[in-house]
């Protein structure tokens, strides 16, 4: 798979593609030699976009929810048959759309059972600390807080890196 060096993952969920539409033969080369199962948002203009895969030999895949900012799929593996949610995110960037975003957060959670993987770009900070200027609207950072302490939300912290991918250092 071309995801990795060697490695291949079981299931991957990508933002921001940019693409209104996905070519099967851009799909096939993605997923490389592994046979994956793609499941597409588009994007709405220049932004947005969600696309999420699994490999149809180790997982089956039923999709929930295409909703406005989220993509929503159930999985299973096909051998233990443990299943979870998947969620991935695309959060607008606009403080105009905020409120129907989080609202949507809330309204996914409130239908889904048993476990949640949930990751994407949500486009809002939760500390100062999260960003590399310290400056970021308390507002909008308190209502995320507030969504994630509402489900119980554990976030897994990144090991290796600062910020993002723009945060400006050599390495």
């Amino acid at each position: 798979s071309k995801f990795h060096q060697g490695k291949y993952l079981d299931f991957v969920g990508l933002v921001e593609t940019k693409k209104e539409i996905v070519n099967p033969g851009w799909l096939a080369d993605l997923g490389g030699d592994v046979p994956f199962n793609w499941h597409f948002q588009p994007a709405r203009g220049t932004s947005g976009g969600i696309l999420l895969g699994c490999r149809n030999d180790t997982l089956q895949i039923t999709v929930g929810d295409v909703c406005k900012f989220c993509l929503c799929a159930f999985m299973q593996d096909k051998v233990s048959n443990f299943g979870w949610n998947v969620v991935v995110v695309y959060g607008t960037p606009y403080d105009e759309n905020r409120v129907e975003f989080i609202d949507e957060l809330h309204s996914i959670m409130s239908t889904l059972q048993g476990p949640i993987m949930m990751g994407g770009d949500f486009n809002l900070s939760r500390w100062v600390s999260d960003k590399s200027n310290g400056r970021i609207n308390q507002k909008w950072a308190a209502c995320f807080n507030d969504w994630i302490n509402r489900w119980a939300l554990i976030e897994l912290e990144p090991a290796n890196r600062c910020f993002t991918w723009a945060n400006n250092k050599k390495n």
